[in-house]
Order: C-alpha cells, then structure tokens, then sequence
C-alpha cells in the first residue's frame, strides 16, 4: 500500500471524490482510480486493487471499485464492489465483497454480551467470529463454575481484539445488498463457503458463520450463527446462538441455543 500521488488525487477529485485528508488514503500498486467515484473518504482509508472487470459471478453483477458511498476508517481488499453504501465504517472487508444498497454497516463500540436460555438473563455470553454452540453451552449452562467462566471471558477478548477475531469484519467473496443497517456484525465467508446477506431489515451486534444465507425481512441482534444456517421469511432472532445447517423462518426466536 502507498499514499496517493499528487496527480491520483486530482483524478479522484473530478470523478467527484472527496476526503477529510487525502495523505490518510492509500491504495495499493496497480489500482485503477477510474472505478472510484462520487464518494467521501473520512480517516484512514486503504484500497486494495481495482479493475474494471465484474466482481464475480454472484449476482448483482457489479463492476470492481467503489460509487457512491461514505467511507470512514476502513480497508478495503482486491476486486470487491462497493455501490451506494451511505456510511460504511470501521470495517475490514476482504477480497472480491460485493456491497450494494445498504444504509449503514457500522462496527464500533464495546462487543454486547448475549443472554441465552433464559430471557430473565443472568447467562450472558459474550459473541466472538468462531464460537461453537458447544461453547456458548459450557459458558451459560455452567455459571457456578467461576473460574471457567472467566477464563472464557479472558479466551472471547483477546480473540476480539485481534484482527482475524474483530467484530467489524466481511469474508472474502460475502455478498452483503438491500439492507438498512449492519452494526458491529462479523460477516465470516470463504472461497469454499460464501456467505450472503440480501433484503435484511436489520442486523446487531452478532457473528454470522461461513456459507450462511440471510434473506427476505430477517432481523436478528445479539446472536452468532454457526456454518451454513439460513434465516429466512421475516424471522425475528435475539439473544440466540444457532447451530451448523440450521434453518429458521417465519417465527420469532428469543434466549435460545439451538443446536445443530
């Protein structure tokens, strides 16, 4: 990655570009700035390789770079598409992400704590990118155990504060389109496992797992969901970890751990 060229910054700013402070956007070698348009760069911002070819087979079909949008103090990875994104920050999206009409994608803040299998609380949980519905067991069931439960605890937030364990994260190839709002939701996806989040109402403080597929008016905060879980059909989902290849739709779903 290097800083822009007095020359790139010209260039950006008559494709209707503009940046808090141009020395804090970096791009890397060999990106093209003629796929970057009409946006707002605020902070630090780092964009990885842009061509003008089509993200990738997943619809929508979607040239590589970014139109449209605000972006506040995120990176971007190689070849994604970034379209009318009204405010994404704090986040760091992988290679070939396709991001299309979405509100806000915020991740800020302090990780929320979960409160399954009793909905009076007093089993919270804390939600980090990989937790198993076997874990989310071991810490709620097993409150008495004071000393496990803070070593788990302890294990959450250093996994949270590194980069592969951070909150504000979108998996390579993950298709995120027609939302309102993302806020502090890891979005884990894979070459092998793309995961897409299309027509959602709204997401919070949650971790949605490799190969899973969000659609159709779903709604869910404060939850992890395991690999290859589906939510669909306005489900409404809270304080619930889900597990592997689990399908939830049509109903609401509070204080629970579903296994797989």
């Amino acid at each position: 990655m290097r800083p822009l060229t007095d020359t790139e910054i010209e260039q950006l700013t008559l494709q209707g570009n503009h940046a808090e402070d141009w020395q804090q956007v970096l791009i890397a070698e060999g990106c093209e700035l003629k796929n970057v348009r009409n946006n707002m760069l605020i902070g630090k911002v780092t964009i990885g390789l842009v061509s003008s070819a089509i993200c990738h087979e997943s619809a929508p079909h979607l040239p590589e770079g970014i139109f449209n949008s605000m972006i506040c103090n995120c990176t971007i990875g190689d070849h994604c598409a970034v379209h009318n994104v009204r405010m994404l920050s704090g986040y760091r999206i992988g290679s070939q992400v396709v991001l299309f009409n979405i509100g806000e994608m915020v991740a800020e803040g302090e990780p929320q704590w979960l409160e399954p299998m009793n909905e009076c609380g007093g089993r919270r949980i804390l939600a980090f990118p990989g937790m198993t519905v076997g874990d989310a067991y071991l810490w709620a069931k097993y409150r008495d155990h004071g000393a496990m439960v803070e070593r788990l605890e302890a294990m959450a937030r250093q996994l949270l504060g590194t980069q592969e364990g951070a909150i504000g994260q979108v998996g390579r190839r993950a298709v995120v389109k027609n939302c309102q709002a993302l806020r502090n939701v890891a979005i884990l996806s894979a070459e092998e496992a793309p995961t897409r989040v299309e027509d959602c109402v709204t997401l919070a403080d949650g971790v949605v797992g490799y190969g899973c597929h969000l659609t159709c008016g779903s709604m869910a905060a404060r939850f992890v969901l395991g690999e290859n879980v589906k939510l669909e059909y306005g489900v409404r989902l809270n304080d619930t970890v889900v597990g592997d290849n689990s399908t939830i739709a049509r109903c609401e779903v509070g204080n629970n751990i579903i296994f797989p």
